[in-house]
């Protein structure tokens, strides 16, 4: 049976994988359009060493290296969402969305072959991918309502008519068994 603490160690981790995949997302983004942070004036002498320390890792060796290590966290942080019952949600609305938002994140990076200034470009990379990456996240939180709703056993039945009773008969002074008769 889970405790309150462990279903708030739960939350905190998982709270905590998602915090580094946006993390690394916002690393990528600064490793990858550099110069519009630089024109924006978003840079420091520290971000430039702590980029460059995490440089000398391999993580940004291939382009998408650290994009993709952003969506695998993010994957991870929806295993364990719960939340809130949502009847409305289905497992098709679940998948298009994540669908169209791995689509979205993947293929953001097409968006350079544009022919439009670099800035542009930069900020269209960025928002394009930012998009695709909220929408894996409600896809996923949603396909993760779904499928912990199915897997739950609903105590109250579909028609809410109630839960099931003890039917075995229990003599005491104090006992009162009435014949009952449910569905």
């Amino acid at each position: 049976m889970n405790t309150g603490e462990d279903v708030h160690g739960m939350r905190k981790i998982l709270d905590g994988t998602r915090w580094i995949s946006v993390g690394l997302l916002l690393l990528h983004f600064y490793d990858t359009c550099y110069a519009a942070f630089r024109k924006w004036g978003l840079r420091a002498t520290i971000s430039d060493n702590i980029l460059e320390n995490i440089q000398k890792t391999g993580l940004f060796n291939r382009p998408d290296n650290c994009k993709g290590m952003a969506l695998a966290f993010l994957l991870i942080s929806l295993l364990g969402v719960r939340g809130r019952k949502e009847e409305t949600y289905t497992y098709r609305a679940g998948g298009w969305l994540m669908l169209l938002g791995l689509l979205t994140y993947l293929g953001s990076r097409m968006i350079f072959s544009l022919d439009a200034g670099h800035m542009t470009l930069m900020c269209g990379y960025m928002g394009a991918t930012f998009v695709g990456y909220l929408l894996v996240l409600s896809g996923g939180v949603r396909l993760s309502r779904v499928i912990s709703r199915s897997l739950r056993g609903d105590a109250f039945r579909k028609d809410n008519e109630g839960f099931q009773q003890e039917e075995r008969l229990r003599e005491t002074d104090f006992s009162l068994n009435l014949r009952g008769r449910y569905q």
